[in-house]
């Protein structure tokens, strides 16, 4: 109920109650075999006329063999009655072999050539002839069919699909579509609860891009229903289409519980996405083994992990459900994402092009998509109905072909289509762990990025997550462009969010504004015509507890700018501290900022606190084969080489937090990478507690030449 009451909010308004479903079928047949039985109480009813109700009585019950052979026994008797023929017909079609249809196209047709005015009996010969795969015979007979009786629902939703069918084979003729959707109309007005006909509707006007009256046609089937899934993934499409993602997810996360794990593995399992090597692997996995795989791999595919919604998942999902009815193969049975088409359009998305293949002997497709190689359209994928039968099938490599060009679902496995706006030129941050004031761990996330033209600030949004769907903190804020500390060629921001402290997932998120003026620089808003960049970030953090009992400190911060001072964007309570990001250090001093958090003892006590700080060499980033016998780089690798700087002092602890200030001499060192080590040591007892941090020492004329 609450998921129900959840969804209809969601509606916009409240959805009317839907008509039961009726089962027309067999609940007509009943009707008419009690009415027969009545007639055949009557004097001077005939062997084949109580052969024929009994028929339909039998048939009413779900007895269809008995009522098979009762009804052959009236035809018999009747001189092939069209009634009867309908009936036996439809029987015969229902066995679902080719004797079967063959028998009842039959059938079907000797009773339209007995009652040509039929509709009912042209409806169901329609029916037989599409099973057949004799489409234009087909719509002709369905065509007679509605005209005879506009009444038939059924045959307007045959009619509805045989259209649609003939325009996905060429896909050239728009006007079928039309004439598609006016059919499942009709279907829909006369039955409401013809859910084939609304779910074809829907998805129609979804492909013509009619979203809003594609929603009004799928909301009334999604709220108020038990786990209506094929309908709300229908929605879900809609809704993505239409750029209402977080309704979308909703729509998602209120359906993928109410799945079997099989279903899950259907719709969102990886085999479609998967480099063609590892597909055997993945299906050697246990079923709880895939099913956590695919939640995992869909969580690092989250574009934004900031946000509720799963963009990556939600276009994989709607790609899904369109590529079942772009591609479906009726004859055999075939939901369209489990063909080669299917798979491929999952993959990669609508082609940029894609043309039939004229002189190839068999029926074929080409998709191209430009972005496969550098030269334009170089790489395609054909598709080729070998068994004429609907079912395209990927060309393939033969013997004899194991060093040909990687074909492109081996090179690029999938492909997203959606944009963002990412930024062109340098982004980078770093997490730092610290206390915030309420004794709780705090992250301080420091980042870095070029400054676009006409930039007003940023609008900065931080998440932490327990695992996918877990969020378990979030913070928001917005940072001016003159509350940002300047580069020669970028600029340095600051933000800090509160975590428990347990293992996280972090995401950070920083939309670029655009000023319109100078004067409306200062009331920049999170206007999407005015968004420069989107740049975002995803990082584990392993968050610890600062205990008040033990000796603890923060990470360490290395800064460009660090003095006393109070406010700001960087004011780290009372201490101004411009933290790096990328860690490279061009000045002779190295600034260093930290946190020290004595234990209640050694406040109680006045016990005295060591700080040992070094510097020590780190092996050469990129080094050639020849380096390596040189002995000034021998001497780099030596890892129980004595520190280049080294220092230690002691002070008595005052405060639950000791901000801690160093300015380090490092003129004397070469260019190359370093390992700071600060280590804290309680003169009283010997505990300790020690952070490291890397930089890379970069020298003016270097960076100059």
């Amino acid at each position: 109920m609450e998921t129900a009451s959840r969804l209809q909010r969601a509606a916009g308004g409240r959805v009317r109650p839907l008509w039961r479903r009726i089962q027309r079928g067999y609940g007509a047949l009943a009707l008419l075999a009690a009415v027969a039985s009545c007639s055949s109480c009557r004097s001077g009813a005939t062997k084949g006329e109580i052969d024929f109700a009994d028929g339909l009585e039998r048939l009413a019950l779900g007895d269809s063999s008995g009522a098979l052979r009762l009804l052959e026994q009236a035809a018999y008797d009747l001189g092939n009655d069209p009634r009867v023929l309908f009936h036996i017909g439809r029987l015969r079609a229902a066995e679902g072999t080719i004797e079967g249809r063959v028998r009842a196209r039959t059938l079907l047709e000797d009773a339209v050539r007995r009652d040509p005015d039929s509709g009912l009996y042209r409806s169901a010969l329609g029916d037989v002839l599409r099973r057949q795969r004799f489409m234009r015979a087909s719509t002709d007979m369905l065509a007679h069919a509605v005209r005879l009786d506009s009444t038939l629902d059924n045959a307007w939703l045959l009619l509805g699909r045989n259209l649609q069918d003939e325009f996905f084979i060429e896909m050239v003729e728009p006007a079928l579509l039309d004439s598609s959707i006016s059919c499942y109309a009709r279907a829909l007005a006369l039955e409401e609860s013809n859910e084939e006909a609304r779910y074809r509707l829907g998805f129609l006007l979804l492909h013509r891009k009619r979203l809003e009256e594609a929603r009004q046609v799928v909301v009334p089937w999604v709220y108020g229903r038990p786990c209506p899934v094929r309908f709300a993934l229908l929605l879900m499409a809609i809704e993505f289409h239409a750029g209402r993602l977080e309704r979308a997810q909703e729509l998602l996360d209120d359906v993928l519980p109410c799945m079997t794990w099989l279903e899950r593995e259907a719709w969102t399992g990886l085999r479609p996405l998967l480099h063609p090597d590892s597909v055997s692997a993945y299906r050697l996995l246990a079923d709880s083994q895939r099913d956590s795989m695919c939640v995992a791999y869909w969580w690092e595919a989250d574009p934004t992990p900031t946000t509720l919604a799963n963009e990556r998942l939600l276009e994989h999902l709607t790609r899904a459900v369109e590529a079942d009815l772009y591609f479906e193969v009726p004859p055999l049975g075939l939901s369209g994402r489990v063909t080669d088409r299917g798979e491929v359009y999952m993959r990669y998305g609508p082609p940029e092009r894609m043309a039939r293949v004229l002189r190839s002997p068999v029926p074929a497709w080409e998709w191209r998509y430009p972005w496969f190689h550098r030269r334009e359209w170089r790489k395609r994928i054909r598709f080729y109905d070998y068994y004429h039968n609907g079912n395209y099938q990927r060309q393939r490599r033969r013997a004899g072909s194991d060093f040909m060009e990687p074909i492109p679902l081996e090179w690029k496995p999938t492909r997203t289509n959606m944009t963002f706006k990412l930024p062109k030129g340098k982004w980078d941050y770093v997490l730092r762990r610290f206390r915030a004031a309420s004794g709780r761990p705090a992250i301080d996330i420091a980042f870095e990025f070029e400054i676009p033209r006409r930039f007003a600030g940023l609008a900065l949004e931080a998440a932490a997550w327990r695992g996918p769907g877990e969020l378990v903190g979030k913070q928001e804020s917005g940072v001016l462009d003159e509350k940002l500390y300047r580069l020669p060629t970028s600029a340095v921001g600051r933000m800090r969010i509160e975590v428990p402290p347990e293992r996280l997932e972090l995401g950070l998120q920083a939309v670029a504004l655009q000023s319109r003026n100078e004067s409306q620089a200062s009331k920049a808003r999170a206007d999407s015509g005015r968004v420069l960049f989107v740049a975002f970030g995803r990082d584990t953090v392993d968050v610890e507890r600062f205990d008040p009992e033990m000796l603890t400190m923060s990470d360490l911060v290395l800064a460009h700018e660090l003095r006393d001072g109070s406010g700001g964007l960087f004011d780290m309570g009372g201490v101004i501290a411009v933290p790096h990001v990328a860690a490279l250090v061009t000045r002779r001093r190295l600034e260093l900022y930290f946190e020290i958090y004595p234990s209640r003892r050694i406040l109680q006590e006045r016990s005295a606190v060591a700080v040992r700080y070094e510097v020590r060499p780190l092996p050469p980033r990129d080094w050639t084969f020849w380096d390596q016998f040189r002995p000034g780089f021998r001497r780099r690798l030596d890892a129980t080489g004595q520190p280049v700087v080294q220092a230690t002092f002691t002070f008595l602890p005052t405060s639950d937090v000791e901000k801690q200030k160093l300015s380090i001499d490092i003129g004397a060192l070469d260019s190359g990478p370093y390992a700071l080590v600060v280590e804290l040591v309680d003169a009283a007892n010997g505990e300790t507690a020690m952070r490291t941090a890397e930089f890379e020492v970069v020298r003016t004329a270097e960076v100059g030449s």
